[in-house]
């Protein structure tokens, strides 16, 4: 029969709404999104009211009645979130008298499209926040972006390649991989828990004296041998496992840069990758997609490896950001 869905919506960077892909749009039990049997698909036209607005400290409501906003101010867009240095003065500056430890971060998909700016900007970023306060040894804890399909024009795997590289560049910093989190449909992992738990990883490690692994296996270096490439990682002392019996995600290139996908099979704390197409073999690549439906790298300790590439390069040479 008919069903009638009431959401309600509280959105604090926009004006609120549904929005995203159409077929993207549907609800389903956990665990089953490819399942079309027990999929129902909400494309189409919906029709929905704000019913209240948060502006200058005043709650503006809608008067069902009269059918308008009680006092609703003209709204400007003259001082947003987009803002050149809004956040950092509005809500940042303030607080810098404070002493705090610590930060916590979570950012990068409006970066998307320009990894390599941002492989420099991020750091700069970290190193400016730790002048305003004057500490040096504040710790800086960041996730890296969750895979969502943002689609072909939309490199986001660049921009989690940046976001891992920062951490052999800057000192006292942490990041966490979220590559076993992503949704299809949404590019905010549901599943917040996990996010806050493997942050506060770092921290407990770090300031609070409790030893802990802190992150999932890292890329750290390779060697080709003849037809294969053996990959050794960082943060994989205890072993390395494979989710689910096997390994999946592997590319290897020929020199010309041409990947294929590849088997990939664990020997203690390394993984050895290989493809009977290409007996020459120049890199590998892992996770390298937008959005990646199953992580299969993990450590002992139940966190998740990073996408990552051999390439120096992140991008392709024709994408050099010059900004």
């Amino acid at each position: 029969g008919e069903m009638l869905i009431a959401i309600r919506m509280l959105d604090n960077g926009n004006g609120g709404g549904i929005y995203g892909r159409a077929d993207l749009l549907k609800i389903y039990p956990e665990g089953e999104e490819d399942n079309p049997d027990n999929t129902i698909y909400l494309a189409g036209m919906w029709k929905y009211l704000p019913t209240c607005e948060y502006l200058d400290d005043v709650l503006y409501q809608y008067d069902h009645k009269k059918r308008e906003y009680y006092n609703r101010p003209k709204v400007d867009v003259t001082l947003s979130n987009k803002t050149l240095a809004a956040n950092y003065y509005g809500m940042l500056k303030p607080i810098i008298p404070f002493k705090v430890a610590g930060v916590i971060w979570y950012q990068g998909e409006s970066n998307i499209g320009r990894a390599e700016e941002y492989y420099k900007l991020f750091p700069t970023l970290v190193q400016c926040w730790r002048d305003a306060f004057k500490n040096q040894g504040m710790k800086f804890y960041y996730c890296q972006i969750a895979p969502f399909d943002y689609g072909f024009a939309s490199p986001s795997y660049e921009l989690r390649e940046a976001q891992r590289r920062c951490m052999s560049i800057m000192n006292g910093v942490g990041m966490v991989s979220l590559l076993d989190l992503g949704r299809k449909e949404t590019m905010h992992p549901v599943h917040k828990k996990e996010v806050g738990e493997r942050l506060a990883l770092w921290a407990l490690n770090d300031l609070y004296g409790k030893k802990c692994e802190t992150s999932g296996p890292d890329f750290h270096s390779m060697v080709i041998n003849k037809n294969t490439i053996e990959l050794t990682f960082t943060h994989a002392e205890s072993g390395l496992v494979a989710k689910g019996g096997r390994l999946s995600g592997f590319e290897i290139s020929d020199s010309r840069g041409n990947f294929l996908p590849a088997e990939a099979v664990i020997s203690g704390d390394k993984v050895i990758v290989q493809c009977p197409e290409i007996p020459k073999p120049k890199n590998v690549r892992y996770g390298w997609q937008n959005y990646i439906r199953t992580a299969s790298l993990f450590n002992r300790a139940g966190l998740p490896a990073s996408s990552f590439t051999t390439e120096k390069r992140i991008t392709p040479k024709k994408q050099v950001f010059t900004e």
